[in-house]
Formats: C-alpha cells, sequence, structure tokens
C-alpha cells in the first residue's frame, strides 16, 4: 500500500494572529491522508474513511504520493521564527540536548544542533544575520554530517557517547 496526502487550492487561508479580514496567504490545505494501492483506491479509501468531506464546498482534490509509509516519522519540521522568540529557540524543547553550537554557516548565520536520544532525532536552529530564526527537525537516519564539515562528524561522535551511557 502507498500512503498520499490529499490537498485542495480551493478555500482560504489566514496567518496566526491575523486581524484581517482577507486572506493573507494563497495556498493549499490539507483535506486528509489516505492508503491505498494507487491514488483512486487511496481517494476511495479517504472518502470511506471521511465521509464527512462529502457535506464539505470543496470539490478538487490534489492527490500526492508520499515517499515513506511511515511519512510522520520521516517528516521534517521547518519554523519561521523571528528574532522576538530568539530566548525560546535557544532552549531545547521537548527533550533535546544542545550537542554543538555556533556552527559558522556563512553570512553572518551560525548553527546549532540538538539531538533528543529518547526520539532519536535532530533539531538544527539556524540564526541568520537578520536574526531569523529557522528550525528543522529530522530523523537521525536522514542527517547528513557532511552538510556541517568536521562539526558534523563531531555531533555524531558525540551522540553516541549520549546513546551509549
Amino acid at each position: 500500500m502507498k500512503s498520499y496526502i490529499f490537498i485542495t487550492a480551493e478555500g482560504y487561508t489566514f496567518q496566526p494572529e491575523s486581524t484581517s479580514i482577507e486572506p493573507d496567504i494563497e495556498n493549499c490545505q490539507v483535506v486528509g491522508f489516505a492508503k491505498g494501492k494507487d491514488p483512486q483506491q487511496a481517494f476511495q479509501n479517504l472518502i470511506q474513511e471521511n465521509s464527512n468531506l462529502l457535506e464539505t464546498t470543496f470539490d478538487e482534490l490534489i492527490s500526492i504520493e508520499l515517499k515513506h509509509a511511515d511519512y510522520d516519522k520521516h517528516a521534517k519540521h521547518f519554523h519561521l521564527v523571528r528574532s522576538r522568540c530568539k530566548e525560546l529557540t535557544n532552549q531545547p524543547r521537548d527533550n533535546y540536548k544542545l550537542i554543538i553550537s555556533d556552527i559558522d554557516a556563512g553570512g553572518g548565520a551560525t548553527i546549532d544542533l540538538y539531538y533528543d536520544d529518547q526520539t532519536n532525532k535532530v533539531k538544527e536552529t539556524k540564526t541568520l544575520a537578520d536574526k531569523t530564526v529557522l528550525i528543522v527537525e529530522l530523523a537521525l537516519d536522514d542527517f547528513h554530517p557532511s552538510n556541517y564539515g568536521h562539526q558534523g562528524v563531531e555531533f555524531l561522535r558525540k551522540i553516541n557517547t549520549v546513546r551509549h551511557c
């Protein structure tokens, strides 16, 4: 069985804390997820499992096959956070422990690498020169140390010490 995400370009989306009555963002909305041997079967399963979709005004859905059947375990989370949240992002959330900090990413940007040994995930916080903070969370299997030079290898060495304690 293959996994699919179903989206629509219909409808409207507002950014958080918007006060406008007009939509701020043109984008697609996620309608649901389903599995099937092909998109048609997945669509039928989506409707079977979510019959309330037939009561909405959505019409056209777009199916996109997901690379991993267990897509939720391979998800990479991206966050755009302004400098007002800098203090929050510098503190590990959940069970993340800071392993390496202040990796020079060029152009005035720095990277901090965190590791959560309970979920086996890596979190990268990248602070750009304008103080915008980008956060990426990914499974350790998807971490590529070569993206960080010798500090990527050092990160793996340090987390192996953490993992074997």
